[in-house]
């Protein structure tokens, strides 16, 4: 635990007085004892402002810690968003060949139905023609 400038010079303050009522009389004595109450009230007060500080420190030191995780957990969210970007962009191509291909298959079988109706048209139509010609179609002809 480290030592204040505060703490040093209660310190201080207290051994210089301590010598003082050793040497001097009971006069001396009445007066370092309003003057060892004013010190130690001064070193009750170092005291409290340390603890202060050393509980706002060890407050900015969490705060920090949780930053830090936070600034982690960001950067993890960052990349995921990234990649899942990446992702959707190959997935959104992928989609976009689909329908590129169901585009073409439905032309495709449209064009296979156009065939194929056409063709049983010309057929039923030879068809009708054949029996036209051997039934009707001596008569007039």
């Amino acid at each position: 635990m480290p030592v204040l400038p505060v703490q040093r010079n209660a310190g201080k303050k207290e051994n210089a007085e301590r010598s003082e009522l050793l040497i001097t009389g009971d006069a001396s004595k009445q007066r370092s004892k309003s003057s060892s109450s004013s010190s130690s009230n001064e070193r009750a007060k170092s005291f409290a402002v340390t603890e202060r500080l050393r509980a706002t420190g060890q407050l900015l030191s969490a705060q920090l810690e949780e930053g830090g995780a936070a600034l982690t957990v960001l950067t993890e969210s960052s990349r995921v968003v990234k990649d899942t970007a990446r992702e959707m962009g190959k997935t959104s191509e992928s989609v976009r060949t689909g329908h590129k291909s169901l585009d073409s298959m439905k032309r495709k079988e449209k064009l296979d139905k156009l065939f194929i109706y056409g063709g049983m048209a010309f057929f039923f139509l030879t068809v009708l023609y054949i029996i036209f010609i051997r039934t009707i179609g001596r008569f007039i002809l």
